[in-house]
C-alpha cells in the first residue's frame, strides 16, 4: 500500500478529485443539484442502498465466505463506506449525466463521513475498536471535492468567455491524472489481488456485483439514474477506509485487502459505462436510419 499512499499517487489522486469537481461546478448549475435533491424518493433509495442493503449485503457474505480476520475487517468496512470519489469517472459518461452523478457523490460522501463508523461498529468484528478522525476525513472532502465545486459553479454563473476553455481544460486535466493514476497503481493493486485468498476475491466480486444489482433496480425507472446509481453503490469509499485502517489497524494486512478492492471494483463498472454507451450510440443510429 506504500505506494497507493505515496507522495506522487496521493499527488496525482488530488489533482484528479480538484480537477473533476470542479470541471462538474463548471457544468452543473447550483438550481440542477437543488432540484434532485428535492427528489426523496430517488434519494431515499440512494441511501437505504448505501447504508442499509450493501452492509447487510456485505455481513451476509462474511458469514459465507470464510477469509481471514484482517480481510474481513477490509471487507466490512468497505461494506460500510460508500461515497468513492473515483466513481465520477465512471458514472459521468455523458453531459447529461452530471447533476445526478454530481449530487449522488455528494450526498453519498456525506453519509459515510456521519454513518459509516457507526455502520462499521455494528457489522465489524465483535473484538474490533475502532476510531475515525472526522477532522481528517472533513478537511479533505471540503478542501479537494467541495470547495473546487463551488469555485466551478461561481465561475460557471458569474464568468464570462474564457468559462468554456476554463471547463475543458478542467476535464481533459482531469482525465489526465486519473489515467496517470491508474498506471503507477496498476502493478500494487496486481501484487494485492495475487495475496488474498480465493474466498476473500470471490466475496469481493459479490460484494461489487450484487451492490451494482441492488443500484440498478433502485435507480428508478431512467435508465440513466439506475447506472449511476448502480456505480455509485458499487464503488466503496476505499480512501475512507484507507484512513481509518491506518489510524486502527497499523502493521495489519487490512491495507492489502482495501488495495485489490480498488482494483475489483474497476472492471465490472468499465464493463457497464461501455455497454451502456454502446447501447446509446447503437440506439441513436437505429433512430436516424429510421
Amino acid at each position: 500500500m506504500h505506494s497507493i499512499l505515496g507522495p506522487l499517487s496521493k499527488s496525482l489522486a488530488i489533482a484528479f478529485l480538484v480537477c473533476m469537481t470542479m470541471s462538474l461546478g463548471l457544468e452543473v448549475t447550483w438550481r440542477q443539484l437543488v432540484s434532485l435533491l428535492r427528489d426523496k424518493g430517488l434519494l431515499c433509495r440512494a441511501l437505504a442502498a448505501n447504508l442499509i442493503l450493501v452492509p447487510l449485503l456485505g455481513l451476509a457474505l462474511d458469514m459465507i465466505f470464510p477469509m481471514p480476520l484482517d480481510s474481513a475487517i477490509a471487507f466490512l468496512l468497505l461494506a460500510a463506506a460508500p461515497g468513492a470519489p473515483m466513481s465520477l469517472r465512471y458514472t459521468r459518461n455523458r453531459d447529461d449525466d452530471a447533476p445526478f452523478a454530481a449530487a449522488l457523490l455528494f450526498i453519498l460522501i456525506l453519509a459515510a463521513i456521519c454513518f459509516t463508523p457507526l455502520i462499521a461498529e455494528l457489522i465489524l468484528p465483535a473484538q474490533t475498536l475502532l476510531s475515525v478522525p472526522y477532522d481528517r476525513v472533513a478537511t479533505v472532502a471540503l478542501l479537494y471535492m467541495v470547495l473546487p465545486g463551488l469555485i466551478g459553479i461561481v465561475i460557471q454563473r458569474w464568468g464570462g468567455e474564457e468559462t468554456v476553455m476554463i471547463r475543458k481544460v478542467t476535464s481533459i486535466s482531469a482525465r489526465v491524472f486519473f489515467l496517470a493514476w491508474v498506471i503507477l497503481v496498476t502493478a500494487e493493486q496486481s501484487r494485492a489481488v495475487r495475496q488474498l485468498g480465493v474466498p476473500t476475491l470471490a466475496a469481493m466480486v459479490s460484494l461489487v456485483i450484487g451492490s451494482m444489482t441492488i443500484g440498478w433496480f433502485l435507480g428508478g425507472p431512467q435508465r440513466k439514474n439506475r447506472r449511476i446509481l448502480a456505480t455509485g453503490t458499487s464503488m466503496r469509499n476505499v480512501a475512507l477506509c484507507a484512513v481509518i485502517a491506518i489510524e486502527n489497524f497499523p502493521g495489519t494486512k487490512v491495507d492489502i485487502a482495501l488495495v485489490a478492492f480498488s482494483a475489483l471494483m474497476v472492471t465490472p463498472n468499465s464493463i457497464l459505462a461501455f455497454y451502456e454507451n454502446y447501447r446509446k450510440k447503437w440506439r441513436n443510429a437505429l433512430t436516424v436510419v429510421s
